[in-house]
């Protein structure tokens, strides 16, 4: 899914920095149904575009677990010790390849997070970090 994130909803992406870059839509919420896919990628997209480094991008994606209470003890609770425990714990939780996968695609086929925010989604970075940095 993520790999599908960068090469196929390059569109939505676009529209979530263009309204990022509006000054008076500042300060905004944005969200998903699950807030851990679509919009994990979004948090770690505008994190890039403010400078923030990629290992501390994994890591903030990687808190999802952790501020959600996702654990596969938590889904064993809820459905057993059994192989529909461990499907709803990959489905509800988010892994570091998850994450890893949509950065591997953007650095092979974009060549880099930078060129892929300012070419294919439109990103004025430092328009964007006068908005967001204090």
């Amino acid at each position: 899914m993520n790999r599908e994130l960068v090469l196929s909803f390059q569109a939505e992406y676009k529209s979530f920095f263009k309204t990022l870059m509006e000054a008076d839509k500042t300060p905004l919420m944005f969200h998903c149904t699950a807030g851990k896919d679509r919009a994990g990628f979004a948090a770690a997209l505008f994190l890039a575009a403010l400078g923030v480094d990629r290992e501390t991008i994994i890591e903030d994606y990687m808190l999802t677990n952790e501020l959600t209470g996702v654990t596969m003890e938590a889904m064993k609770a809820l459905y057993g010790d059994n192989k529909m425990a461990e499907c709803m714990y990959y489905i509800s939780s988010v892994q570091k390849e998850y994450i890893e996968m949509a950065l591997t695609t953007i650095d092979e086929n974009y060549g880099g997070m930078d060129k892929f925010l300012v070419q294919q989604l439109g990103v004025d970075v430092e328009k964007l970090r006068k908005l967001y940095l204090y």
